[in-house]
């Protein structure tokens, strides 16, 4: 699941050391143990450096290399930046000021072993951004927001190097197993929840880890930590229980909610359900036995019972999203394995996230049922809701949850050949917006899985919404001869940069009912797409620039994915789908990242 309605603001990142302020909600504690890990590793001599900084306070800045290729290991450590790398540019940002940018060479870096800038407001929330840059093009980046410096002094911290436009593997060899830290997951597992928390770490919860004898995939009640200023995990606390198809929702800087979902699943689950891949064969004995919801606090390090009612977002294949200060859950199948039409808004998060049960509205419905529908919030502030109704009817396609929480089917029209195919009203679609042009937004919808074994034949296709109007039109895709956006179970679409995302198909197919290995073509997708519109979003087909930005290591699906101030985070997956019997390594703990390149009005002045 990708957090979709937390946006990150303005993307970028270059691995570099910048300021963990007192007031950051690491707290103080945490604050001295990344100083003191960078000791350890002859970053940083103390918790702040005595240099000079003129009126206010300053940064000292400290690299931290990432390969851009590969899962090699990194360098985290003082004063190394990237080789590639010929200057850096510094954009620095205060609410209610003009952003400033600060530049300096590799050379200058490598021969002080940091970059001081000076005069920077103290005991303000500062947003920084590094770019590393050659030839006049950003290729590697940075980003962290809501830091603070100290007075008079140089604030010593880093931010994690991230490559733009390619994929590169998280954490270093350099980490501090002893404070738990680690550049990769505690546990390798595929189809774990993930979710953004509001100081930008991101949160992996769950998932499957092991494949039993009799052939089941089961549950993990792993949680993990990703740190985006250091650029490692550290395990969280277990979850009271273990969590497949399940919901993680963000409530603070460091509590999330988690429901909901399953304890094991099977290669071919109950034919009963609108999709048989990776379900349970009996989804009511599934369901976890005790605890329904849970508040995870990955700060204290425990998990504790949740008394909020989340609705249908205890179901199996129902689909959740934040809205403002309020979750919405939709949909899901009853224990029969039919759809339903309800609908839960959960709001007063902060009462939530201190233990309290919130306010829960359970009168909302549905127009139509549904099954793990994708969820995006627009840019109007509407949520679309769309797939999952399993009727082969495009008139089914979507529906819109307007601001006082009513449901409104979609007036579907467009590509003729497009609105017969029954294939395409899946269950568990990836779909992604790419902006707003003239009153026009443009979606993305790519896979998801129907009630057949082989989801090969599902086309991905565009929508546009008339936001002014409660219609969608569906247009075809025009792509370049080297791209394959084809798409199944579990795969994947998530915001990058401006206007963009990032794409990658999950499971296709298991043919004629037997296993996927990792080296069929047709089973499992390994290319991760970046994709831009290419002109007007009202045109037919519509025009997308992509391009291969790199392999999840091989063939991978059910890759946790979140938005993070670098760019996108993807953890995990599984390589091949297991039958019975002794299970082989499958499970990928590796985490990998890309970080977004800069606003289109600022790439040309970045590094100049």
């Amino acid at each position: 699941m990708v957090d979709t309605a937390r946006p990150i603001s303005r993307a970028a990142c270059v691995g570099a050391t910048l300021a963990i302020p007192k007031s950051h909600a690491l707290g103080g504690v945490a604050r001295c143990w990344v100083a003191l890990c960078w000791v350890a590793l002859s970053a940083l001599s103390g918790c702040v450096a005595d240099d000079d900084t003129g009126a206010g306070g300053g940064m000292a800045i400290h690299f931290a290399a990432l390969a851009a290729g590969g899962c090699q290991s990194t360098s985290n450590g003082r004063n190394t930046v990237p080789e590639a790398v010929q200057s850096l540019t510094a954009v620095i940002e205060v609410a209610g000021a003009p952003a400033r940018i600060e530049r300096t060479t590799r050379a200058a870096v490598s021969k002080a072993g940091q970059w001081l800038i000076k005069d920077i407001a103290a005991d303000t929330p500062t947003n920084v951004s590094i770019y590393g840059c050659a030839a006049g093009a950003a290729i590697w980046s940075g980003r962290s927001e809501g830091m603070t410096v100290e007075d008079q002094k140089a604030t010593a911290t880093h931010l994690f190097l991230a490559p733009i436009s390619a994929l590169g593997c998280t954490g270093s060899e350099a980490t501090n197993a002893a404070a738990g830290e680690a550049n990769h997951l505690a546990i390798g597992r595929s189809m774990a929840a993930a979710t953004t928390l509001s100081g930008g770490d991101a949160v992996i919860v769950g998932g499957i880890s092991s494949w039993s004898a009799s052939g089941e995939g089961l549950a993990s009640r792993d949680v993990d930590r990703y740190d985006h200023r250091a650029g490692h995990f550290r395990k969280g606390p277990q979850l009271l229980e273990a969590r497949i198809w399940h919901h993680a929702l963000a409530l603070d800087d460091h509590r999330i909610l988690v429901t909901g979902g399953v304890t094991n699943v099977a290669r071919i689950g109950d034919t009963g359900l609108p999709t048989p891949l990776m379900m349970p064969k009996a989804p009511k004995a599934a369901r976890p036995k005790q605890v329904a919801t849970e508040i995870v606090n990955v700060d204290a390090g425990k998990s504790v019972a949740a008394t909020v009612d989340v609705g249908t977002g205890t179901r199996l294949l129902s689909s959740s999203i934040r809205v403002g200060d309020g979750l919405l859950f939709v949909g899901g199948v009853d224990d029969g394995g039919s759809a339903v039409r309800d609908a839960t808004f959960v709001t007063d998060l902060a009462a939530i996230a201190d233990g309290g049960a919130g306010k829960t509205d359970n009168g909302q419905k549905l127009a139509i049922a549904r099954a793990r529908p994708a969820l995006v919030l627009l840019s109007d502030g509407t949520v679309l809701v769309w797939g999952g109704p399993g009727s082969g009817k495009s008139a089914d396609l979507g529906e819109r949850r307007r601001a006082d929480g009513t449901f409104a089917v979609l007036a579907v029209s467009g590509d003729a050949d497009l609105l017969a195919d029954a294939s395409i009203t899946t269950v568990g679609p990836a779909v992604v917006s790419l902006g707003v042009k003239a009153g026009f937004e443009l979606l993305i919808v790519s896979g998801g899985a129907t009630g057949a074994l082989s989801t090969a034949d599902v086309p991905s296709y565009a929508v546009v919404i008339e936001l002014a109007a409660n219609k969608a039109v569906l247009r075809p895709l025009k792509l370049p001869a080297s791209v394959a956006l084809s798409g199944g179970v579990a795969g994947f679409a998530a915001p990058y940069g401006e206007g963009g995302a990032l794409l990658s198909g999950g499971l296709i197919s298991i043919s004629g009912g037997a296993p996927c290995a990792a080296s069929d073509a047709e089973c499992i997708i390994a290319e991760v797409y970046r994709v831009q519109a290419d002109g007007d979003f009202n045109v037919s087909p519509i025009v997308l620039a992509a391009q291969t930005i790199g392999t999840l290591g091989g063939r991978r699906f059910g890759v946790a994915v979140a938005r993070i101030p670098a760019g996108v985070l993807l953890a995990g997956g599984q390589s091949s789908v297991v039958a019975t019997g002794a299970a082989p390594d499958v499970f990928d703990p590796t985490g990998r990242i890309v970080a977004a390149p800069p606003l289109a009005s600022e790439a040309a002045s970045i590094c100049k």
